[in-house]
């Protein structure tokens, strides 16, 4: 899908969950990428930020838990929760 549809959020996303999942650490890659296109995403922010932290890089998954000028926040605090009682830290 990816190859006739590069800019496919969802699967980028979807990507980056799997390969996180495999401990691939293109996982990184590929949640960056779903994240630059959609940031505002809350389904994607949460598979980056729940990467990011994965792989010990807690404070990039962290960053996006800043109030967003709307009162929302870039990256839940799922992701966090998601990593620590899953022990994947």
């Amino acid at each position: 899908m990816l190859k006739d549809q590069p800019d496919n959020v969802l699967a980028l996303n979807n990507l980056a969950w799997i390969y996180s999942q495999q401990n691939n650490p293109k996982a990184v890659e590929f949640g960056k990428k779903a994240y630059d296109k959609a940031p505002e995403s809350a389904a994607i922010a949460d598979t980056y930020g729940y990467i990011l932290i994965k792989q010990g890089q807690q404070e990039e998954g962290n960053e996006g838990d800043q109030p967003r000028e709307d009162g929302g926040k870039q990256m839940t605090r799922i992701a966090r929760g998601n990593v620590l009682s899953q022990g994947n830290y």
